[in-house]
């Protein structure tokens, strides 16, 4: 079965995932609170796997996409448990909660395969 989400959009909701974690210690939002350096540090770390997993919006391709969902899974599980792991005083209790539950969302409906264009996949229109 094929899955819904390919390797590229999956990509491209890893960085705004990344963005959005780390969005509140640039604009210097409780920036020397724990609870924005660890949601900053989860997004950075989201940001450094995006940029070396095998896929087409990576930088250099070193992780295998299987290895990268399951990181994914990991990193998503830490988001939702956060808030019962480590007091959060300055952001509402669901709003990593729900991007956790994302996580779990897009891993499950993602592609494991990047798309890779093949002779086979080239259709070659006949000359008039």
């Amino acid at each position: 079965m094929k899955k819904p989400i390919s390797t590229r959009l999956h990509g491209l909701l890893d960085y705004v995932a990344a963005i959005a974690l780390v969005i509140p210690w640039i604009v210097s939002f409780y920036e020397d609170a724990n609870d924005t350096w660890i949601l900053a540090l989860t997004g950075v770390a989201i940001l450094m796997m995006s940029l070396l997993t095998n896929y087409e919006l990576s930088f250099i391709r070193i992780i295998p996409m299987k290895l990268h969902l399951f990181m994914d899974v990991l990193v998503a599980v830490f988001l939702i448990a956060l808030p019962f792991l480590f007091p959060m005083y300055h952001y509402y209790l669901y709003w990593p909660v729900l991007l956790g539950i994302l996580g779990l969302v897009v891993v499950l409906l993602s592609s494991s395969r990047p798309f890779v264009v093949t002779k086979r996949d080239l259709i070659t229109l006949p000359s008039s």
